[in-house]
């Protein structure tokens, strides 16, 4: 999940996505707005049917794009969500050859997206992040 394109200021970016399969690790700063919003979770984030879908022709169907528009204190706040669920097996090589160290479609972002940022070049600012794996196979991130 990620809002509109930033340059990501946070210096504890991780360089890595979390390790654990199944639980969702927020970017600090976001945790309160994503619990306010009840997408505090996995689960929830591949609940969410509310929002914008942004799909396109030529996206294949393992492929999710949400603009949502989540309630803060502020006012309302707008960040897009990307979801991949049970990617082929060509994404899944992809994955592997990125060099990235990551283990999911998703995975592979977020390491890129936080070394674009790390290196001045503004980017989307990822936000949160989970991945489900079976073994080595991508169910969900």
């Amino acid at each position: 999940m990620v809002p509109p394109a930033t340059a990501l200021t946070n210096p504890h970016a991780m360089d890595r996505p979390p390790t654990s399969s199944g639980e969702l690790w927020m970017a600090p700063g976001y945790e309160r707005l994503l619990h306010a919003n009840r997408l505090d979770s996995l689960h929830t984030l591949f609940s969410v049917a509310g929002g914008e879908c942004l799909s396109k022709p030529g996206l294949h169907s393992w492929r999710e794009r949400w603009r949502l528009t989540l309630n803060d204190s502020d006012g309302p706040r707008v960040l897009y969500l990307k979801r991949f669920r049970s990617p082929p097996r060509s994404a899944r090589r992809e994955v592997a050859r990125s060099g990235s160290g990551a283990r999911s479609v998703a995975g592979m972002e977020w390491v890129w997206l936080n070394r674009l940022a790390r290196e001045g070049i503004a980017c989307a600012e990822p936000v949160a992040f989970g991945e489900e794996l079976r073994g080595s196979r991508e169910v969900r991130s």
